[in-house]
């Protein structure tokens, strides 16, 4: 029955696949991506006839700063998270070191970083001194 709608048994019913390293992972994500290139190819482009119709029939013009954009139905765990942070922290001090950026670019990257924990930190201050070692 779940091969007719293209739906993963463990979304369709709540079935879990069994055995050793059994996940539904893979599954989930392909049935991830087939929804979201359906909302790019098809109601994407309705969607924003009808959003410039509203601009036009509330302001009188379409402005071009407005846009939108579909929310992703995959999304990392906090582990995966966290583990991308360490990575680019890694590679941030790495660069430092080497003399390739200033703590001070790396200080402005993190402050304005979307998904950085330090997004918005306030940099009017000094930067911190560095810990002893």
């Amino acid at each position: 029955m779940a091969s007719i709608p293209g739906i993963p048994l463990v979304k369709l019913f709540g079935i879990q696949p069994q055995g050793l390293n059994a996940s539904s992972e893979g599954e989930i994500r392909v049935f991830y991506d087939e929804i979201s290139a359906f909302q790019e190819a098809h109601i994407q482009p309705a969607l924003q006839r009808i959003f410039e119709a509203v601009q036009i029939h509330l302001w009188g013009k379409i402005d071009p700063d407005l846009s939108f954009r579909f929310v992703p139905l995959w999304q990392m765990d906090e582990k995966q998270l966290a583990e991308i942070e360490k990575i680019k922290a890694d590679l941030v001090a790495l660069l430092i070191t080497a003399g390739v950026i200033a703590p001070e670019e790396a200080r402005e990257q993190q402050a304005t970083d979307e998904r950085s924990i330090f997004r918005g930190v306030n940099l009017s201050g000094p930067p911190p001194a560095p810990p002893c070692a």
